[in-house]
């Protein structure tokens, strides 16, 4: 991790191991969380892709989470309506893509299924404006991905969309309602640079 007062990184030990190529995503509070990854469990042909979540406190203690429903990794995630951490497309075996996407609850510690998205996903980066447009950028290409470039892109509603308790486990279920569109990218140029990488600039 990097120490600001000391202006260098220093090493740090967690609690718990982290999945080889989980995905990670710091929240407003401070706390990171990880998602997905793999594990080689004897030999190095195998190979058991994972539903895990963990939430890293500010003390580096690792927390297990509730699961996901699909088993992925190398998936892209997202933070909306500064709650709502989103695990989109991602690798489900070896050469494998998935389009299906999920939304964990970093309030209920639950997790819910959204719109899957219009071509499989993986290996890239999502970049969310205004806290509730995500836009997914091409990543690995694959046999089963379009002709064209294009970029995802899910417009998750104003907050005040949102009804019932904020404290129930179904506060969020209205996202799932939402379908991915897509931008086609005239710029043959990222077809040369997957897997693609993003950061929002205020």
């Amino acid at each position: 991790m990097l120490n600001f007062d000391r202006k260098k990184f220093v090493k740090k030990t967690l609690s718990q191991k982290i999945p080889i190529q989980a995905k990670s995503l710091q929240v407003p509070t401070g706390e990171i969380y990880v998602v997905g990854g793999f594990t080689r469990p004897g030999k190095v042909s195998d190979f058991e892709v994972l539903r895990d979540c963990f939430r890293i406190d500010r003390q580096l203690t690792v927390a297990p989470q509730e699961r996901m429903e699909v088993a992925r990794f190398g998936s892209p995630l997202a933070l909306v309506h500064s709650r709502f951490l989103l695990a989109l497309g991602g690798f489900t075996t070896k050469g494998d893509q998935t389009m299906e996407c999920e939304a964990f609850d970093t309030r209920t510690n639950h997790w819910f299924r959204l719109a899957a998205l219009p071509f499989p996903v993986a290996n890239t980066t999502a970049v969310v404006m205004n806290n509730q447009h995500v836009y997914v950028l091409p990543g690995k290409q694959t046999k089963k991905s379009p002709a064209f470039l294009m970029m995802s892109v899910l417009d998750c509603g104003h907050p005040s969309m949102l009804r019932g308790d904020p404290n129930s486990r179904e506060f969020g279920y209205s996202m799932g309602q939402h379908n991915w569109g897509y931008i086609e990218i005239a710029n043959q140029d990222f077809i040369k640079a997957f897997p693609v990488a993003a950061i929002q600039l205020n």
